[in-house]
């Protein structure tokens, strides 16, 4: 089984990001994460991206996903993906393909970070997820 979920299809956003709360389906076991960065402006842009485990009870509550710090700081466009599963045996943090390897939790928050430092910054980009039984 495979499902694909847009969480975020932003067109010159002008803002420091946001947080998307994830759901994750009963039936997932491993994810792919994909964050396609198309066009930017402005001086100094800049992308982050990280992945929250929620706390499922107080759904607010949070940690970094199997201790992961994120994405490298993305400084132009860009396809990043993020694959999430046990298949993995360690984490692979370099690169624009990521690899943590976990169990999916119920509950997640995908983070994206938008740099403003310049305030004449924006973003065109989209975040998807596909998950996969």
């Amino acid at each position: 089984m495979r499902d694909e979920v847009v969480l975020k299809n932003a067109s010159a956003q002008a803002d420091t990001g946001q947080t998307t709360t994830v759901k994750v389906p009963g039936w997932a076991v491993e994810a792919i994460f994909y964050l396609n960065w198309t066009a930017t402006a402005g001086t100094s842009p800049l992308m982050d991206f990280t992945l929250n485990e929620v706390d499922p009870t107080d759904l607010t509550t949070t940690t970094a996903l199997e201790g992961w710090d994120g994405i490298t700081q993305l400084s132009a466009v860009d396809l990043v993906t993020v694959r999430v599963g046990p298949h993995r045996s360690a984490n692979d943090d370099t690169g624009v393909d990521y690899h943590i390897g976990t169990t999916l939790p119920p509950v997640l928050n995908a983070v994206v970070t938008l740099d403003r430092g310049s305030a004449n910054e924006t973003y065109t980009y989209t975040l998807t997820v596909v998950y996969f039984s």
